[in-house]
């Protein structure tokens, strides 16, 4: 039996809204933090990201070693504790970078033998992982992805006949997938793959990063589909729950998923504030003020 993690969006390095862009920072980091540990004391065989590791526009060189620093306590302790050498498995995603420019390549090393990127080299090549157990493959964010995944399905395609009989096959990307999940208002089409494409590619998992909303594992004429959703709001008005989730996978038809929320370390509200005639700058001063005793009190009958 396989024992996979997967989480996806962690957006390591986000600092939006700025007037808090340090305390956001913190959260993602604490996120990430709490996902590691649920991998080592879960015992997994490996970990699977489906993109936007990092928030490229907004990262420090801290944010890079605090990733490249969790991957290896996540590899060490489970190697220390469970005699097991996870591999870590990293999709781009569009905050991340292109192919030309990402930021991923911040946490790589050629010692760091546990940690592969998936999809794309810099020539735009597939690129994928195998080992006995299974094979990973997919591509990475692109604007143009109804395109472009249909000028790849051969390649893909050839990637997943190259398995072994045994091998659990996954395809992991970063972007909209029609029919499986709800995708934000006025996403051009063009940024859509169409689920009929990955159809054709002979895989027995496909997991999508990109939404923030996770998507319990299910299936879709005969293709499963899990999205893990983001570990934190990434937008402040997204509630959750995030968190990560476990695998287990006896074969192609036999698969157990669990997944396990993560406890947030800020809590978020957002409280609009309406008035339908003018009124004084004091009143909105004063209803903002009551809006924020209101979410203080809820926050102390929670006990939070």
């Amino acid at each position: 039996m396989l024992r996979l993690g997967v989480f996806s969006d962690t957006h390591i390095g986000r600092n939006i809204p700025r007037v808090v862009g340090e305390a956001r920072r913190h959260a993602f980091r604490e996120a990430f933090k709490q996902a590691i540990n649920i991998f080592i004391d879960n015992r997994v065989d490996y970990v699977l990201h489906g993109g936007d590791l990092f928030e490229k526009r907004s990262m420090t060189p801290e944010d890079s070693r605090f990733v490249k620093d969790e991957f290896y306590r996540l590899f060490k302790n489970s190697r220390e504790k469970w005699m097991k050498d996870v591999k870590i498995l990293v999709v781009r995603g569009n905050h991340d970078g292109s192919p030309s420019s990402c930021v991923l390549e911040y946490v790589t090393h050629p010692l760091a033998d546990y940690l592969h990127i998936i999809g794309e080299s810099i020539e735009e090549e597939p690129q994928h992982y195998s080992d006995d157990k299974i094979l990973v493959t997919g591509i990475g964010y692109h604007p143009f992805i109804k395109k472009r995944f249909k000028d790849l399905i051969g390649k893909l395609s050839e990637i997943v006949e190259s398995s072994k009989n045994n091998q659990f096959k996954i395809l992991l990307l970063h972007n909209y997938v029609e029919g499986i999940n709800v995708i934000p208002p006025y996403t051009p089409e063009h940024s859509i793959i169409d689920r009929d494409d990955l159809e054709k590619i002979q895989v027995d998992m496909v997991i999508v990063g990109h939404y923030h909303e996770k998507y319990e594992l299910r299936e879709k004429n005969n293709l499963k589909f899990l999205i893990p959703g983001a570990t934190e709001a990434v937008d402040l008005g997204e509630k959750g729950p995030f968190g990560v989730y476990i695998l287990d996978v006896k074969d192609s038809e036999n698969i157990q998923s669990k997944f396990i929320e993560l406890t947030p370390s800020q809590h978020i509200t957002l409280r609009r504030i309406v008035s339908e005639e003018p009124k004084p700058f004091q009143w909105f001063k004063d209803r903002t003020l009551e809006e924020i005793s209101n979410f203080m009190d809820e926050l102390i009958e929670k006990k939070l």
